[in-house]
C-alpha cells in the first residue's frame, strides 16, 4: 500500500497495488464488489468500514484507491502502551 495525495480531490488516500497473479487479481476483484456494497449500504463512518474512493487497472496492475486510515493495529498498540507507561511514570 502507499499513501498517495490525490490532487483533484485535494486528499491523502490509500492506494493498494495488486501484483499481475491470478489469484490475486481475483481476490482483489472480490474486494471491491464488497467495498462497493458496503459503500452503496450506509455511511462509511456509522458503520465504520473503508471507503472505496475508486479502483483501476495499469501497466498488468489492478490499483484500489481507497480512504487513508491512521496507524496501522501494531502502531496504535505501541502509542498506546507508551502511553499507559508514561502515565503510570508520572503517578509513581
Amino acid at each position: 500500500t502507499l499513501k498517495c495525495m490525490d490532487i483533484k480531490e485535494e486528499r491523502e488516500v490509500c492506494v493498494k497495488v495488486i501484483k499481475n497473479n491470478k489469484d490475486f487479481f481475483d481476490q482483489s476483484l472480490d474486494e471491491i464488489k464488497l467495498l462497493e456494497y458496503l459503500n452503496r449500504m450506509g455511511d462509511a463512518d456509522e458503520k465504520r468500514f473503508i471507503r472505496l474512493y475508486d479502483y483501476f487497472y495499469h501497466k498488468e496492475h489492478l490499483f484500489i484507491v481507497t480512504e487513508l486510515l491512521e496507524d496501522d493495529l501494531y502502531q496504535a498498540y505501541t502509542q498506546y502502551h507508551s502511553e499507559v507507561i508514561l502515565k503510570l511514570n508520572l503517578v509513581a
